[in-house]
């Protein structure tokens, strides 16, 4: 959920501290919160909040929305009878599909049938060639072609608060620094 922000967060760090050497790497949330626990990542951009003790900090809410190769589509349903659903596999959005369940459920609705993929870019991808819809976040318009048609969804199952985590009990100088930027940047785009 973080397609726009994480690598802006890293690149502003990245200019304060260039002789810091610093990966950003996609991970699904669960795989993260246990990284963080076990002081092999320092910061995650994950779900908050998070359900195991970490500290955090809640940074924007994020929305589902329907996308797919056909702006006319005009119902969700319709487009689900229409295509195959394109989900990320369990192992890889356990987080996302556990939201997209609870939309469905939530609306009556269901898939004609399932593909399944291993990246986000992967589900655009096939999105873009008509081979299926998919429900996903919708900070995906950020890496999306202009072509993609997304249609917002509303009701009470369709947001979740996106934040930054860290195990702060735990020592470390420099990703203090980099979740001082984040706040910093959280201020200044609230104004």
């Amino acid at each position: 959920s973080s397609f726009y922000l994480a690598p802006q967060c890293l690149a502003e760090f990245r200019q304060r501290f260039p002789g810091v050497e610093v990966s950003l790497t996609d991970l699904p949330s669960a795989q993260q919160y246990a990284q963080l626990q076990n002081n092999e990542l320092q910061v995650g951009f994950v779900r908050v909040p998070p359900p195991v003790p970490l500290d955090y900090l809640p940074l924007f809410t994020e929305r589902l929305v329907l996308v797919s190769s056909d702006a006319s589509s005009v119902s969700v349903a319709g487009c689900l009878k229409k295509w195959p659903l394109l989900r990320l596999r369990t192992e890889r959005g356990r987080g996302l599909n556990t939201q997209i369940d609870r939309y469905m459920q939530d609306n009556g609705l269901m898939a004609s049938a399932t593909q399944l993929a291993e990246d986000i870019h992967t589900i655009v991808a096939l999105v873009m060639a008509g081979t299926g819809a998919a429900l996903l976040p919708e900070s995906v318009m950020h890496i999306a072609p202009p072509a993609l048609a997304m249609m917002p969804l509303t009701g009470a199952s369709v947001s979740w608060q996106v934040g930054i985590a860290w195990d702060g009990r735990t020592e470390d100088r420099l990703r203090d620094h980099f979740i001082a930027g984040v706040k910093t940047r959280q201020r200044v785009s609230a104004r």
